[in-house]
């Protein structure tokens, strides 16, 4: 869910689950496992999330910056507060949920997530639209995308390629993201 702070500008485009196309992992991906950690308010800090495989190919990448933390379920984090925070990743997808649910990040401060696809992003999934000619046309088209409310999505604040089959943005709020393009 987005934060209170983060009401939807006019002319941003919100789709239902239907009208993305969620990129989905190869069958033989190794899940990522559950992902647990403090951030300490008053210190940057990076967070891995990898496939168990044996090159521990990335998954996500969280990067926090010192005094990211604004609030949880509404009370203010202060400099020298810690959040215990949890990445749960989706099943068989390109997505995760940040928990707890009620945790708002500072505007200018939000943490960068990167999902990185490069050895187990099943591209071929374009092949089910006809809007993208190939599996490469549907990689560039890949953004972030955050739940506002049930089954409506928006992208997120940055999302943009972060290097080869990689995309980033920023997170407003802990909730459950996706890798997606418009179908």
């Amino acid at each position: 869910m987005v934060g209170c702070g983060d009401a939807f500008t006019p002319g941003e485009e919100v789709l239902t689950t239907a009208e993305l196309l969620i990129l989905p992992q190869k069958s033989e991906a190794p899940a990522p496992e559950v992902l647990s950690f403090y951030v300490v308010n008053s210190r940057a800090s990076v967070q891995l999330m990898l496939h168990p495989d044996q090159f521990n190919n990335l998954f996500l990448e969280l990067q926090f910056s010192a005094g990211s933390l604004e609030a949880v379920n509404g009370e203010p984090v202060s400099a020298t507060d810690s959040v215990l925070i949890t990445i749960q990743p989706r099943p068989g997808a390109y997505g995760f949920t940040l928990s707890p649910a009620g945790l708002d990040f500072a505007e200018s401060r939000r943490p960068r997530a990167t999902l990185s696809y490069v050895r187990y992003g099943e591209l071929s999934v374009a092949d089910a639209s006809p809007t993208y000619a190939d599996g490469a046309s549907y990689a560039a088209a890949l953004e972030i995308w955050t739940e506002t409310t049930v089954n409506q999505w928006l992208r997120v604040p940055g999302s943009s390629p972060a290097g080869p089959e990689a995309v980033a943005g920023f997170v407003a709020a802990g909730g459950d993201f996706v890798l997606a393009a418009p179908r």
